[in-house]
């Protein structure tokens, strides 16, 4: 999964989007969030994420956890967590 690894400048945060989205068929992607925590600068949203592969037509959804750190109203950090297992065999279906 090419958009996948550890990126640290600003710069790398959009290509990371662009390059994610683009191996998603348009229009079929869905996120549902379930629960947001935030304590202080610390943001938690949990989420669902259905996509469609582009490539396949293989649908399939994964939890998601996102950790957003926030100072001066601005997101300053994010790690994101994910089932890459479910979204490889996503993938890797032909």
């Amino acid at each position: 999964m090419p958009w996948t690894g550890r990126r640290t400048r600003r710069e790398e945060v959009a290509p990371y989007f662009t390059t994610m989205w683009s191996h998603f068929a348009d229009g079929r992607s869905k996120a549902v969030l379930e629960r947001i925590i935030v304590d202080g600068g610390d943001v938690v949203l949990l989420a669902a994420f259905t996509h469609t592969v582009a490539a396949n037509g293989k649908e399939f959804t994964t939890p998601v956890a996102m950790h957003l750190a926030v100072e001066g109203g601005r997101i300053v950090r994010m790690h994101q967590y994910e089932d890459t297992l479910t979204v490889a065999e996503a993938f890797n279906a032909g």
